[in-house]
């Protein structure tokens, strides 16, 4: 770990410590190895920053930031959708978020659609046109 270098240490709880007193975030991508200071990131429209293939998220792990774009989207996506966004694998986190019934799916067209349980997707309305257009 560079940090405990950087700070001459070789115990990781100094290193927790000391970043504790720093308001830092901690990547998504790279199973979170990687931290940034807080002021450091230029998040994009969708609140995500990469330096060097690094993901880092305005929401925080890589669970909420999936909440929060899904929950943010109208239409809802697909997790081909979500990963062109985050740069990374979504299954075990949409699967994580619709077991705890915090965002809904959809089979359209046979791929599912992840969306907010707050939108007209969390209804049927959208199985329900498709079925009726046929």
């Amino acid at each position: 770990m560079r940090l405990k270098e950087i700070l001459g240490t070789t115990s990781t709880m100094t290193v927790y410590r000391r970043l504790k007193s720093l308001s830092y975030l901690t990547g998504y991508s790279h199973r979170g190895k990687f931290y940034t200071l807080q002021d450091i990131p230029e998040f994009n429209d969708m609140g995500i920053w990469s330096h060097q293939r690094v993901y880092f998220s305005r929401y925080g792990n890589l669970v909420r930031t999936i909440k929060h774009l899904v929950d943010a989207s109208q239409m809802g996506y697909t997790a081909n959708d979500l990963e062109s966004l985050v740069h990374v694998e979504v299954k075990h986190a949409l699967l994580e978020l619709v077991g705890a019934k915090q965002i809904h799916r959809e089979k359209v067209s046979g791929v599912y659609v992840y969306f907010s349980g707050e939108s007209l997707w969390s209804w049927g309305l959208p199985a329900a046109l498709c079925r009726s257009t046929r």
